[in-house]
């Protein structure tokens, strides 16, 4: 029998999709408008203290197969509550809301934090 994953990670997906189709317009108009000064802005996250390596070498929780029993999810997607990671990482979270290092993506809702691999055009 398999069982299903968290509804808190299932509405997690369906808004992190609504939202990176609004982001991608977003830019998209945002450099027809401004695209030397868009172009010169840095991403960079405002929190110094934050250790990309917390999120890159986290061991990420997949699909639930039990009670408070998780099979084990991966950089390209993988999720885990909020709570184990460190405050600068949850801070770092806060402030950009989708974080991206190398080719993944991290974003936090209000009790757990998700990873995907982002998607190539």
């Amino acid at each position: 029998m398999i069982k299903e994953m968290p509804l808190e990670v299932k509405a997690v997906a369906i808004l992190r999709d609504s939202l990176e189709k609004a982001v991608a317009e977003l830019n998209e108009l945002l450099q027809e408008q401004v695209p030397q000064e868009f172009k010169e802005k840095s991403c960079k996250s405002a929190i110094p203290d934050f250790d990309p390596e917390d999120l890159m070498k986290h061991k990420w929780k997949g699909k639930r197969i039990g009670q408070g029993q998780y099979a084990e999810g991966s950089l390209s997607w993988g999720w885990d509550f909020r709570d184990n990671f460190k405050p600068e990482t949850i801070k770092a979270l806060e402030a950009d809301f989708v974080l991206t290092i190398d080719k993944n993506e991290f974003t936090i809702l209000e009790k757990i934090v998700q990873t995907k691999k982002v998607k190539e055009d």
